[in-house]
This record gives structure tokens, sequence and C-alpha cells, in this order.
């Protein structure tokens, strides 16, 4: 579904998307990978957030929920 090279954004999920829902940006440098058929991917994020460790790059399923999702840029 990605490529490595997308930037993607990471948001809570509302009926209109406003500036406050965006949560942080990356960069996906690596996959997909898949592990029990999920595909994951590293991602090097933008900034550190305080809710969630963001420091360098991360493992990411990428997967949307009903309360967060991930969307291209």
């Amino acid at each position: 579904m990605y490529k490595i090279g997308d930037k993607i954004k990471h948001i809570r999920n509302h009926a209109i998307e406003t500036p406050t829902d965006l949560i942080n940006t990356g960069t996906v440098t690596y996959g997909p990978v898949k592990v029990e058929g999920v595909e994951h991917y590293r991602v090097k994020w933008d900034k550190e957030h305080e809710g969630r460790f963001y420091q360098g790059e991360t493992m990411e399923t990428l997967l949307s929920s009903r309360k967060y999702s991930f969307k291209l840029i």
C-alpha cells in the first residue's frame, strides 16, 4: 500500500479534519514486511510526541481504526 519515500500523516478521525487532529508526520523508510499476514513499515517521524514514543524510526502497521488513521500527504 505504501512505498519507500511516501510522506504520511497520523491523524485523529473526525467527520471534518482540522489542524488539531494532526498527531505527527513522517516518511516511510522501509517495507512492507509481512508478519503474520499484516504489512509493517519503518517510519521516520518528523517530531517527538508526548503521548507516544516517536523518537527516530519505528515499525508501524499503518492500519486505520475508528479513532486514528494514517494517510498519504
